[in-house]
Formats: structure tokens, C-alpha cells, sequence
């Protein structure tokens, strides 16, 4: 749930209804690392290892704690926003098929509900002893 709320209220979301608000949002996170940005806000470190760090090494780039937010969130909203990313050699057919519908179908594995049409008022979630 962490995770997928990481990437919900990442600047990608925004991106897809505000463009160049994400992309202010993106602008600021050129000092901090892409790890920093994932964990600062409940992102797991398990969740890097396994999937993050493979997709900046597959894009060619360096590992997580050693590449700037700013760099890995420009890259993906790219890819949520531009039909022309698969153009680039980087997905394998269009941006709904191989990046949308394999997070959609992670995100639903686990229960999660998507409401499209629905706007976020409250983020209900549980407070581990340490009060995080």
C-alpha cells in the first residue's frame, strides 16, 4: 500500500491531468536522490531493490541512490503522457501496455481499488507503533 501511495501522489499523477505543474513539482527534486524522494514519503526499500533498480538499469542509468529524483519522475512522466515513448525503443508497444497496465495489474494483485472519476479527499492508512 506504501508503495502504491508513493506513486499516487508522485508529480506522474499530477502530470496526467496538469503537465507543467508536474513538471514544477519535478524541477525541485534535482537534489535529492530517486531513493530519498521513494522513501521519504513511505516508498520501501525492498520495493528499489526489486523493481526500481532494475527499471534505471534497464533505461541505462545508475542505481537508485545515486541518480537524482528529477531525472527518474522526467522519464516517467514521459512515458505515462507521450504516446511517442514507445517510439523511443524504451517500451516494447504503446505506454498503456507496457507501463499503465502492468502498475494497474500490480495494484490490483494486492486489492487496490482505482477510481478514475473520483477525486482524493482523504488517504485512510494504518500508523505502525513507531507512529510512521
Amino acid at each position: 500500500v506504501a508503495n502504491a501511495l508513493r506513486l499516487g501522489t508522485s508529480p506522474i499523477v499530477r502530470a496526467l491531468i496538469d503537465f507543467d505543474g508536474g513538471m514544477d513539482m519535478v524541477r525541485d527534486l534535482d537534489d535529492i536522490t530517486f531513493s530519498e524522494w521513494f522513501l521519504r514519503f513511505g516508498g520501501s526499500r525492498g520495493s528499489l531493490d526489486r523493481m526500481w533498480d532494475p527499471i534505471a538499469y534497464a533505461l541505462g542509468f545508475l542505481d537508485c541512490d545515486h541518480i537524482s529524483a528529477r531525472c527518474m519522475l522526467t522519464i516517467f512522466m514521459l512515458f505515462a503522457i507521450r504516446t511517442e515513448a514507445s517510439v523511443l525503443r524504451m517500451l516494447d508497444g504503446s505506454p498503456q501496455t507496457g507501463l499503465h497496465d502492468p502498475i494497474i495489474k500490480y495494484l490490483e494483485d494486492r486489492n487496490v481499488k482505482i477510481h478514475l472519476s473520483t477525486p482524493v479527499r482523504d488517504i485512510p492508512h494504518d500508523l505502525g507503533p513507531d507512529g510512521k
